[in-house]
């Protein structure tokens, strides 16, 4: 078997292995390649099978990660797999410290054979498959990628105008005609999937799924699907995190659980509410169709901001997008999910921590539930175990909760100390 050719920035031990995706070469890590570099890294990067300056390869997906694994060191301290690329990487005998898959959804078991490696089509005759690449390829020229890839840099764009040209269609047709099978990571190597948003490829179920399994999961809002010619510097960001401290020793899952809580509990009553009752007026001061938005829009804004954008930006990318009630909860819990504690949110109202947005995003969502419930004259008891638990966690840090945001009039004084919790934390902002 042929060795594949690679381009190498750095030197050194601690090795990072990059793999680009469908009609790109090694040199997509152009930029990326010299940022790892500066940290201490050799970076590798692999043209795989008929890409770039490596050989043909007529073989299905376990032939392509064979020939990977000849090609570069057996473990190194990274390896980070773009699309196709990522499903190499997880095909893969490399045992990587830590691995990242880009844009790839992965798929939930191994024997779960694969469609569609590449973006290309859903067909699965060598004709059809031979027609679409040629297409594809003849399309990706540098006036062409002007026109549909706005936010790349003209290296970006020269890069992948030169791969299309050395790219080898019977090497991807023959993949795509393979009975191949996508491998999800095992669990026991720290693994980081950071996908766009929205992405065509990473569903908010799929997100969801993958962290279940036991990877991070990071979005960035806005991104192309190669997110690092889009939005190198949060891709870079993410990055950093991850490597620094994949499994920081203090994070906010425990009240990311609550948020999952809070979120249905949310769903329900907005499931709940009859036809007739959406211009109503809510103790809020505005309508029950308004105050649903608000969450929503709230939601939105928490995923945006928690990839660290300042305010402005992240209630602008919010408003910008078309995620709904249960998309938006989503995302915010996956941001959530992906942060650290003490990681900074720049919020409108000032920097705060992760840990203490978390408590402010619950508090709007809980006692949102309520207001429409009153809105709509229907049964208020929220779930117990939801308002159980929030009341504990804001009741200690509630005269700083009150400081920073608006929450009506505030406390009574004339609620009981051993009162139920729900009772106790309406009342405390402001609802009687």
């Amino acid at each position: 078997m042929s060795t594949l050719r690679t381009t190498t920035w750095g030197e050194g031990d601690r090795v990072a292995v990059l793999l680009h995706g469908m009609m790109g070469s090694a040199h997509q890590f152009w930029r990326l390649g010299p940022a790892l570099a500066d940290r201490g890294y050799q970076a590798i990067a692999v043209d795989l099978p008929g890409h770039g300056n490596s050989p043909a390869l007529h073989g299905d997906l376990t032939t392509w990660a064979a020939a990977l694994t000849e090609s570069v060191p057996p473990a190194p301290a990274l390896a980070l797999g773009h699309s196709l690329g990522g499903a190499v990487l997880a095909a893969s005998h490399l045992r990587p410290a830590q691995a990242v898959y880009v844009d790839i959804p992965l798929t939930t078991t191994a024997a779960e054979p694969t469609t569609n490696l590449t973006a290309a089509t859903a067909s699965r005759t060598a004709v059809d498959l031979t027609a679409k690449f040629t297409a594809a390829r003849a399309g990706r020229t540098i006036d062409v990628l002007r026109r549909t890839k706005p936010t790349w840099s003209d290296t970006d764009r020269e890069v992948e105008a030169a791969a299309a040209k050395q790219f080898d269609i019977p090497t991807a047709v023959a993949l795509e005609l393979a009975d191949n099978h996508l491998q999800t990571p095992a669990t026991d190597t720290p693994s980081l999937v950071v996908h766009a948003d929205p992405s065509r490829y990473v569903s908010a179920t799929r997100a969801e799924e993958l962290h279940s399994l036991g990877l991070q999961v990071r979005a960035i809002p806005g991104a192309d699907h190669c997110i690092w010619y889009s939005h190198f510097d949060e891709f870079l960001s993410a990055l950093d995190s991850f490597v620094a401290n994949d499994r920081p020793p203090y994070r906010v899952c425990m009240d990311v659980e609550l948020l999952v809580a809070a979120s249905a509990e949310f769903e329900r009553v907005v499931g709940e509410l009859p036809e007739g009752v959406w211009g109503l007026p809510t103790p809020c001061e505005v309508d029950v169709r308004e105050l649903v938005e608000h969450v929503v829009e709230g939601n939105r804004f928490a995923a945006a901001v928690l990839t660290g954008m300042s305010g402005r930006e992240a209630l602008a990318t919010a408003r910008a997008q078309d995620l709904d009630l249960h998309q938006s909860a989503t995302r915010q819990i996956e941001a959530f999910r992906t942060a650290s504690a003490d990681q900074v949110v720049h919020h409108p109202g000032g920097d705060i921590s992760a840990e203490a947005f978390l408590r402010y995003r619950l508090v709007d969502v809980v006692v949102h539930a309520w207001d429409l419930l009153r809105a709509a004259s229907l049964d208020e008891t929220l779930d117990t175990t939801v308002t159980d638990q929030l009341w504990a966690l804001v009741e200690p840090r509630l005269t700083e909760m009150l400081a920073f945001g608006s929450y009506g009039d505030g406390p009574s004084g004339k609620v009981a100390s051993d009162a139920p919790a729900q009772r106790q934390l309406l009342d405390a902002f402001g609802r009687r």
